[in-house]
């Protein structure tokens, strides 16, 4: 008898929906992950046009000084051609001849300049480079009367020369009398057709313009096509009035083609605000990189969520593959991870128990070893101090040896019984009140003897009121170990032991800084990182080797970190070094 099936199965089971299927999640999954980058898209596109104006500005307006510097020194030169004139008329007056011939050698030398002439006061033809058929009068002449008005060098406005018949525009400079008064007035026309040439010379951007305007908004020169908006007033025309309110900056305007442009724009000096340059690039210039990357990352969008939508059905096939094997792993994972579960506690109570033997077999033998060790130490010393009968020297010699080694080898098992201590966690602090200068001070003498047998200068740096509150003995063993390093690789110069209270930048608190700088050999960069590595010495050719046991500044290290600060270190090779211990002014 067949037996029933279970609720939710069997050929009557209601179909899962299509929301609840992997293949549908993984497509949603695309769909929503492909629309913020969409949004991104289009977001950073908004931001990089912002970018492309802010550079065209940029440039448009280095173009522009460019561009106006040489026309500043265009008017530039006009100005001193009419000072120098002017001297010419004051000494030559009387004499038209020389005067005349004076300005035609000046026009023959400067192509830029269509005439050049003197009128007198009342504004009649009194000298000119180009002889006139008739006497001709300039008092109606903007530049005319600017230069009466104003009794300075002066700009006129746009006008075909009544002598050259070229499109020209008007530099003026008055000559004055022995009362202040004008007596003539000096002019110069620029031809604005070989203006047009020197600019269309300047490389712009295509679709960009040059142009420059006088204050009345008439065009004195345009590149691209100057022969067919030179001499055109435009005071109407949007870029126009912005450049003639502004006179000087960066603005979007419409050109007077129609079209849309960032301008950068700058008068020229000298013209009182009469003469201005503008750069104008169009916004489709401007924005088609822009837009090339858009439509380039919204191409690669649609790839990509294309081959995800396929590599989505893919993975849900493969998913259902793999959801069956997971499941017949993970019944053999939970065994694995029972039997290894077991061994690892096996193995930690071992380790506990070689860690309670090793400790057991450090404290017998720090006992067993330092009790003769002292003894050895205790009786050399007595011997040498001559109270156990006389010695030779041969024999003093012997017994310094002696002592001296077992003077290193009592540092050593000490230095390794603390880094035990504190390797296992078992190191214990005493935190009192510490006074820092004593401290050093107390370290220096120790070393003094040692520092005075080789000529080294050994002074200490530490303001009297210094103080910390941490485990003195264990700040004194880590002070002892830098000075005695500084010391044992210094030949000549000095040591010096400075200590002060800096505020960490990490915490904020205060903390206690000592320092031990020496001018000794120094560390190479490549033996940096074996510094602070237990049983680890340096060794260099040029210097002999060294007694210790390499756990120096191991242990000093290691006591840093126990007291909560840190040690660094700063060297050069062949200048010296300088060692920091740091730690904070109240140990926790």
């Amino acid at each position: 008898m067949d037996r029933p099936s279970k609720s939710g199965s069997g050929p009557f089971a209601p179909k899962p929906s299509f929301l609840s299927g992997l293949r549908a999640r993984l497509v949603l999954l695309v769909f929503f992950a492909v629309v913020p980058s969409l949004f991104l898209i289009f977001y950073n596109a908004e931001e990089q046009q912002h970018i492309e104006i802010e550079r065209i500005k940029k440039e448009s307006s280095q173009n522009t000084r460019l561009i106006t510097g040489a026309a500043d020194q265009m008017v530039e030169g006009a100005r001193q051609l009419l000072i120098a004139l002017a001297e010419v008329v004051i000494q030559h007056g009387d004499d038209p001849v020389y005067v005349n011939r004076y300005l035609k050698n000046i026009l023959d030398k400067f192509p830029q300049y269509a005439t050049m002439g003197v009128a007198d006061k009342e504004g009649n033809s009194k000298f000119t480079a180009i002889a006139a058929a008739g006497r001709l009068n300039f008092a109606d002449r903007l530049w005319f009367k600017r230069a009466c008005e104003t009794r300075m060098f002066s700009l006129g406005e746009y006008a075909v020369g009544r002598i050259s018949r070229k499109k020209s525009i008007h530099f003026s400079y008055p000559v004055m009398d022995n009362k202040n008064e004008v007596r003539y007035v000096n002019y110069i026309a620029l031809d604005l057709d070989w203006f047009n040439g020197e600019l269309g010379r300047i490389k712009i951007p295509i679709g960009s313009t040059l142009k420059v305007i006088d204050s009345r908004g008439i065009i004195l020169a345009r590149s691209p096509d100057p022969e067919k908006m030179i001499g055109k007033a435009m005071p109407e025309a949007d870029v126009v009035r912005t450049i003639l309110s502004q006179h000087q900056g960066v603005a979007e305007a419409t050109g007077l083609d129609r079209t849309k442009r960032l301008y950068a724009f700058s008068a020229v000096a000298g013209t009182d605000n009469n003469m201005f340059v503008s750069v104008g690039i169009p916004r489709s210039i401007v924005f088609a990189d822009v837009k090339r990357l858009l439509g380039r990352n919204i191409l690669l969008l649609g790839l990509v969520a294309s081959i995800s939508i396929g590599a989505a059905l893919v993975i849900a096939n493969l998913a259902r593959k793999t959801e069956r094997e997971l499941l017949e792993h993970r019944e053999h994972l939970e065994l694995l991870v029972k039997q290894r579960t077991a061994e690892l506690e096996q193995a930690n109570i071992k380790l506990l128990e070689l860690d309670r033997l090793k400790s057991m077999f450090i404290a017998s033998m720090s006992h067993e070893l330092r009790t003769p060790l002292n003894s050895i130490i205790g009786f050399t010393g007595i011997m040498l101090m001559g109270l156990a009968g006389e010695t030779t020297e041969e024999q003093k010699k012997q017994l310094a040896i002696v002592k001296n080694n077992s003077n290193h080898l009592l540092s050593l098992i000490n230095d390794v019984i603390d880094v035990s201590k504190i390797e296992a966690d078992k190191a214990e602090l005493f935190i009192e009140a510490l006074d820092m200068s004593a401290l050093l001070n107390e370290a220096r003498k120790s070393f003094q003897v040692i520092a005075d047998n080789k000529g080294i200068a050994l002074f200490v740096d530490a303001p009297e009121d210094l103080t910390a509150h941490s485990d003195e003995r264990k700040v004194k063993q880590v002070v002892t170990n830098l000075i005695g390093n500084a010391l044992k690789f210094t030949e000549k110069g000095s040591v010096r032991i400075s200590a002060r209270r800096n505020r960490t930048t990490g915490t904020g608190l205060d903390c206690i800084e000592v320092s031990v700088e020496d001018t000794g050999i120094g560390i190479r960069e490549k033996h940096m990182p074996l510094l602070f590595t237990a049983f680890s010495q340096i060794r260099e050719e040029s210097i002999p080797k060294q007694e210790g046991t390499g756990l120096g500044l191991y242990l000093s290290k290691k006591i840093a970190g126990l007291l909560g600060g840190e040690i660094s270190v700063e060297s050069e090779f062949g200048k010296g070094s300088r060692f920091v211990f740091k730690i904070p002014e109240k140990t926790k």
